[in-house]
């Protein structure tokens, strides 16, 4: 199945940036979800094979530990003050408007090295590279439209995430969002190695320290 032009055309444009850029900053919201988080965590697996140095931060002081078994969750930076990283260009995933980040906005790069992947409508302005797509069910999927049109190939560990990103912003396919995007691109993610069950079960059924919190949220 094929992805829609537009989401094409804006995906070429993503990995371009990708491309002529580096040392990248990677967040999404405040209260991180399980698509911002999956967005970011496969997001910095494609930059990772493309040979790509990134940093993963978020406002929040700990990650639903729902998410630890993708790879590099462990990764994550909790931003603080104090905090310096040669940030030179910017990845924001899941984030509608700047005050979203919260204090991950202090250590953004000028707004020309940033380019923003969203599926919600937009509250501000804050990059001069945008793909947004209302109709999408998650930034996961749009994220998984890049990775596509790149020359990497997907392994478990970032099967794993997309398929994360796409079945929590979904409900387990469950929610109006879902396309027959989502249930093709899922279907690649399981000829991969990804056992729906097995994070279905650790998403939705096993409790966590938040409790059911990021579903509330975003």
């Amino acid at each position: 199945m094929q992805a829609k032009k537009e989401h094409i055309l804006a995906a070429k444009t993503v990995l371009d940036f990708i491309h002529t850029n580096d040392h990248f900053l990677l967040s999404g919201h405040i209260n991180a979800d399980g698509d911002a988080v999956a967005a970011v965590i496969a997001t910095g697996l494609l930059l990772e094979k493309i040979g790509k140095t990134y940093y993963m931060v978020f406002h929040d002081k700990q990650i639903d530990r729902r998410f630890n078994y993708l790879k590099n969750f462990d990764a994550i930076i909790h931003y603080v003050d104090t905090l310096s990283l040669p940030i030179k260009s910017a990845l924001i995933l899941d984030v509608p408007g700047i005050e979203r980040l919260g204090d991950v906005k202090k250590i953004l790069p000028h707004r020309s090295k940033i380019a923003k992947i969203d599926h919600h409508p937009s509250e501000s302005d804050f990059a001069d590279y945008t793909m947004l797509d209302e109709d999408a069910s998650s930034t996961t999927q749009l994220i998984y439209e890049v990775i596509e049109l790149s020359d990497i190939k997907i392994d478990l560990p970032l099967a794993q995430a997309i398929y994360t990103g796409i079945v929590y912003d979904t409900g387990r396919f469950s929610f109006s969002n879902t396309t027959s995007r989502d249930m093709y691109v899922a279907g690649k993610m399981i000829d991969l190695g990804v056992e729906p069950a097995q994070i279905t079960n650790r998403i939705f059924f096993e409790n966590s320290l938040f409790g059911c919190l990021p579903c509330l949220l975003l």
